[in-house]
């Protein structure tokens, strides 16, 4: 909730910031989308892994992983994923909290990168919804 108005907003990602002016109004939703901005301006030095996308199907929470090698040599990167959810148990009706774990590996060439995708099993109850995913560990050899 902000103030009505014109409004600058900006966002940091390392070194490069970018900022984006707004019009709020009284009952106007307004969505400011910096990732395009950012990705094309951040530069990557480091093999790295991104979470893409993640969405749910049924009982299975899938997460695609975009592995990057900006090095001169070929690398296997495997990343460990983190992902927290809330569900409502179904004996009992009580909102619970958990999270799901998984690893996946990828050899990525030179220079490229690769995206993969990784199946997460959750829980069976109602009203399944996933609130963050995380690389937790970042492993490359």
């Amino acid at each position: 909730m902000f103030s009505e108005g014109n409004q600058t907003f900006g966002i940091c990602a390392d070194f490069v910031c970018e900022q984006e002016n707004v019009s709020i109004r009284f009952r106007r939703y307004v969505t400011v989308d910096f990732s395009v901005r950012l990705d094309k301006d951040v530069i990557i030095m480091q093999p790295t892994a991104r979470v893409l996308e993640c969405y749910k199907n049924d009982n299975t929470l899938t997460v695609d992983i975009e592995f990057i090698n900006p090095s001169k040599k070929d690398l296997q990167i495997s990343a460990v994923v983190n992902c927290g959810y809330s569900y409502i148990a179904t004996r009992t009706g009580i909102k619970m909290g958990d999270s799901t774990l998984g690893t996946l590996m990828q050899k990525v060439k030179a220079g490229q990168h690769e995206i993969e995708t990784l199946y997460l099993n959750l829980v069976n109850g109602d009203n399944l919804s996933y609130a963050y995913r995380v690389i937790e560990e970042l492993i490359v050899k």
